[in-house]
């Protein structure tokens, strides 16, 4: 189970789904935290910022002329603890104290700790909810640490405090008089931040135990047509091997999968077809030798003999022999042809020098059957890349044919002629012919053509099956032309070179 693809593949993709679920919760968290801290500092600075300003209209009225401002203050931090409270009748005052009041509402002044300090650092005023020391001490080590001519923020944590301060110089007349801090508890905002961390980190697992489940039963589902092959294929036998897979409705990898499975199991059934028929074919052909040999060895034994008829029957055998070693040796190059077509040499060959060669070869042949044979060729000589030996061969074979299936005092032309890229060599004899349903036949292994015109010697029947293959490694073919009576025309079509 631990080993199978399922498992596999199911365990990736949980593997990658709880790895981008953790960088993207990370990542989440990260630009939550951000932008909590962001809304804080954004806060404290409005907050900050309002403070002073309603510091400098109090002044404005209070204490026009004076460099410091005690009493706007004092006015400004008590109406945060007591927003009802009047000091004055004035008008302009009292526009102040409902502004003032309802920015302490607006941003909610009340909850934060607030403490204006002299340059030197005395302590000048501080907010009433200032009750904790700890706080105040906190406090007073964030002013020591800060620098007093700038807007500045930090966090101060000490045990289970946590607060975020702010410091900003209070100017009046161009000399820095105060400086202002004001302090809020994070314990909210951290709460929110741990809650939503708390609450993803919970939900990874759930999400990663329910998608994994999904994912086998996906999994399960992609791999089912595999499991079918399977089956098809545990269910094929040397026996029978007419058992297909069919995929109508599989994915289009899965379809090609299935495809290729089908289309080996097509070349398996010819293969296994192939063998079969060549076994028979192979042990039919060497019986009618084998028995020859057989039956003339028993005659022989049978009695005392002369040695005029030993040594016909060891001819005999010998005959026999020689026929069964041709059919073999053709046998291997066959299948050379069939299976190793890469291992044969070529190179460039002179057609007509070929030819001609060949011609004068073919001649003496004719002549001891008492046959006429011609030659023509192109003027302008092309060259052919070739296996010399191979394709003196096939032309041999092709030759030996005609002068078998031709009378005597027959003709034979051979005649090599250009078209297009591919020259067209044709052997015509005006013999006895082929009957128009044993042309698609002739290459196929053990044909043999009856004549009972002609005395002829009964071939093994693989001679035109050489040609086949080997004009088909040469990457040509053979077309064959018949009329029952009058003749054959046997032509070799080949790729010419440039």
């Amino acid at each position: 189970m631990f080993n199978s693809i399922r498992f596999k593949i199911s365990v990736l993709f949980t593997a990658v789904l709880g790895l981008i679920l953790l960088v993207y919760s990370s990542y989440l968290y990260f630009n939550l935290s951000t932008f909590v801290y962001y809304e804080v500092d954004k806060n404290l600075t409005a907050k900050i910022e309002a403070f002073e300003a309603i510091i400098e209209e109090y002044a404005t009225y209070l204490e026009p002329d004076s460099e410091t401002a005690p009493d706007s203050l004092a006015r400004v931090i008590e109406l945060i603890a007591n927003p009802k409270k009047e000091f004055f009748q004035a008008p302009k005052i009292k526009e102040l104290d409902q502004k003032w009041t309802f920015k302490i509402h607006e941003l909610a002044l009340k909850r934060d700790f607030i403490v204006v300090y002299y340059p030197a650092g005395d302590i000048a005023i501080k907010s009433n909810n200032i009750i904790d020391d700890d706080i105040l001490a906190q406090m007073q080590k964030s002013f020591t640490a800060t620098p007093h001519e700038r807007l500045f923020i930090q966090d101060v944590i000490s045990g289970e405090l946590k607060l975020r301060i702010i410091s900003k110089p209070f100017d009046r007349f161009g000399r820095v008089q105060y400086i202002l801090q004001l302090a809020t508890s994070m314990d909210d905002v951290l709460f929110r931040i741990k809650r939503r961390f708390a609450l993803i980190f919970i939900s990874i697992p759930i999400a990663l135990i329910v998608m994994s489940i999904l994912a086998w039963f996906y999994v399960v589902m992609i791999l089912q047509p595999i499991s079918t092959i399977t089956k098809a294929a545990a269910a094929i036998t040397h026996k029978d091997m007419s058992k297909r897979v069919t995929q109508t409705l599989a994915d289009p990898e899965i379809k090609a999968l299935a495809d290729a499975f089908n289309n080996m199991i097509e070349r398996l059934e010819r293969s296994f077809q192939y063998i079969q028929d060549f076994s028979y074919d192979v042990a039919h052909e060497l019986r009618t030798p084998l028995a020859i040999i057989r039956g003339e060895a028993e005659v022989a034994l049978r009695r005392d003999r002369s040695a005029e008829e030993y040594k016909k029957a060891l001819e005999t055998c010998l005959d026999e022999t020689g026929t069964m070693l041709k059919m073999v040796e053709d046998l291997l190059l066959l299948t050379k042809l069939e299976s190793q077509p890469h291992a044969i040499s070529f190179e460039d060959l002179d057609l007509n020098a070929f030819l001609e060669e060949f011609y004068e070869q073919v001649k003496i042949i004719a002549k001891n059957k008492s046959m006429i044979v011609s030659l023509t060729v192109p003027k302008r000589s092309k060259k052919i890349h070739a296996n010399k030996l191979h394709l003196r061969r096939l032309f041999f074979n092709l030759v030996d044919n005609a002068i078998k299936f031709t009378p005597a005092k027959g003709k034979i032309d051979i005649i090599a002629e250009y078209e297009n890229k591919h020259v067209r060599i044709s052997i015509t004899d005006n013999g006895i012919g082929i009957a128009q349903e044993d042309i698609p036949k002739l290459m196929k292994r053990f044909f043999h053509r009856e004549s009972p015109e002609l005395a002829t010697e009964a071939g093994h029947g693989l001679g035109l099956s050489l040609v086949h293959y080997i004009a088909k490694v040469h990457q040509g073919k053979i077309e064959v032309r018949s009329v029952k009576g009058k003749g054959s025309t046997f032509s070799v079509i080949l790729p010419v070179v440039g």
